[in-house]
This record gives C-alpha cells, structure tokens and sequence, in this order.
C-alpha cells in the first residue's frame, strides 16, 4: 500500500513540475515585436544574404532574387522554377507536381535589426549585414 502511494506522489510531484517548467518557459520566452520594412540600397553582399537565409529556410534549396527584391514592398514569393523542357523530354514543359508558393516578409525591430520572416512557419531569420528601414 506504501508502494502505491509513493508512486502516485511521484506522479503528482513530476506532472506539477512539468507544468511549472511548461510555464516558466513560456514566461520566459521575449517576442521582438517586428515592423514591416523595405531594403535600403540593396548591393550584391545583401542579395547574397538573402539567397542564403531564403535557402536556409527552405532547407537547401537554391533560390535566387533579384537584387532590388524587397525594396518596393515587404512581401517576397518565391515559385519553383520551370525546368527547360529540352532537357527533360516527354514533359513539354509542363511542371509535376502540386504548385508550391513561399511568402517572405521583411520585418525589423525597435533597433533597426533586419529580419526575414517565413510566413509559413513563423520562424524569424536574422539578416546580418542587410539595411533597412520601417514602413
């Protein structure tokens, strides 16, 4: 019966530490409060930031954006590239698959830090040596 009573408690006790640490991290946790913004004169070095945060955030895929990409509005989507239909014959051009669209936005902070966000899984990239400014 001690046995019993024992294992219970400890279940109790693990279930209430469980939800403090739960809370605690969500306490914890700062959101940057992010504005929309646009490039201020985008250069090579920055489109080359961005092609590398884009590909990172769609894990490793190479992409590429033209270098005034989002310096007349904060939206970026990236379509998948047609494939040459010379080089795959029988497709006649025609792409496989289901339509995939990416929707970037770029965000910064109180601080003028610049951030790419990928709308689809909210997660916030830093882009480290990119200017811009708010909206």
């Amino acid at each position: 019966m001690v046995g019993v009573k024992v294992k219970s408690l400890t279940i109790v006790v693990l279930g209430l530490a469980l939800t403090l640490l739960q809370a605690g991290c969500v306490a914890t946790e700062p959101k940057i409060s992010l504005q929309s913004a646009l490039l201020i004169q985008p250069t090579a070095s920055s489109t080359t930031v961005l092609n590398t945060t884009i590909s990172r955030a769609l894990n490793g895929a190479r992409v590429s954006v033209a270098q005034d990409a989002l310096t007349n509005s904060s939206e970026l989507q990236i379509d998948r590239m047609a494939q040459d239909p010379a080089g795959m014959p029988g497709l006649n051009g025609r792409l496989m698959g289901m339509p995939v669209a990416h929707r970037f936005s770029l965000k910064k902070n109180h601080e003028g830090v610049c951030y790419l966000v990928y709308q689809k899984t909210g997660v916030e990239y830093l882009l480290d040596g990119v200017t811009c400014r708010a909206l």
